[in-house]
């Protein structure tokens, strides 16, 4: 049985992966501040640290000695976050992990890297695009990615970066986000205005982003890999999909109408063709999926 340890386990993606993880056969360690928050996966053992006390950091990959580590952990706790001065903490806390990791023997590291390390209006995005990542959040991730591409290239480490792009689903808690903050409105009788309707954005369901991480852990691919959908959305599509799934079309309005919209899609060459995954979920219905989740809440996370 393989030995992991995940960080950020009880966020969005965390919580749809380490039930996968469990149901493949591997022990897994789940880092949290607070055990109660893994109640969704009972097989999990908790592992309570703050990863920002460095010293914590390296007590619980000692303790942990895991085989294979999956970072998804930064601090993304409002809509500030991508500017924010704690960017830098976590580039700090992810190098601390890896040094640690490698110091206890781990061999496959898996980190959460972001489309964010995109400039965001270049269009379809290839994994060796320059970087052009246009806030700090994007910057410390492709930071440590490269970091982490050298280390595993001087060292032996087998290392992959899960390049997400927008992911969306239940038991996203944020206020923050065109899809959590519309939904939110739509279903509490908010009128919502799409500001950017000829925005293309490339989503992926949250099972199918924890399906391909798994993939992608158990792969021997290196390097970036873009885990999206490959399929470009129009905000107005996006929005007026979810306003019909919300029951809630008669709120919806378009602003800028005229004004061409940014692009940031991927292509998935090595997803679909490396790694062998495609993505499953119909968009609609896991749009569906999303605001029956976020009714169930009372309409807040």
């Amino acid at each position: 049985m393989k030995r992991v340890l995940v960080t950020g386990a009880s966020g969005l993606l965390g919580r749809a992966l380490l039930p996968r993880l469990l149901d493949a056969g591997y022990e897994v360690h789940a880092v949290t501040t607070d055990a109660a928050r893994l109640a969704f996966a009972p097989g999990a053992q908790a592992q309570t640290a703050d990863l920002r006390d460095s010293a914590a950091c390296r007590a619980v990959v000692e303790r942990v000695r895991p085989e294979a580590l999956v970072h998804l952990a930064w601090d993304q706790k409002d809509a500030g976050f991508r500017n924010a001065p704690a960017n830098l903490d976590w580039l700090s806390v992810s190098v601390n992990l890896l040094r640690a990791f490698y110091d206890c023997g781990g061999k496959r590291f898996l980190f959460a890297g972001t489309s964010s390390e995109y400039d965001g209006r270049s269009g379809r995005m290839e994994e060796t695009a320059a970087a052009r990542p246009v806030s700090m959040y994007g910057q410390c991730k492709r930071a440590f990615s490269e970091t982490l591409q050298a280390f595993a290239g001087q060292y032996g480490v087998s290392a992959v970066t899960a390049r997400y792009f927008t992911i969306y689903g239940e038991h996203d808690g944020h206020a923050f986000g065109a899809i959590p903050a519309a939904t939110a409105d739509f279903l509490a009788g908010r009128p919502v205005a799409c500001r950017a309707p000829n925005t293309l954005r490339d989503y992926i369901y949250v099972g199918d982003a924890a399906a391909a991480t798994l993939e992608l852990l158990e792969s021997e691919l290196c390097g970036a890999v873009n885990v999206a959908s490959g399929v470009p959305r129009s905000m107005r599509a996006v929005f007026t999909a979810l306003a019909r799934a919300a029951d809630a079309l008669p709120l919806l309005s378009f602003e800028n109408e005229d004004q061409p919209g940014d692009i940031l899609v991927a292509d998935t060459g090595r997803l679909n063709r490396e790694l062998g995954f495609t993505c499953r979920m119909n968009f609609e219905e896991g749009l569906r999926r999303t605001v029956a989740w976020r009714r169930k809440q009372g309409g807040h996370s």
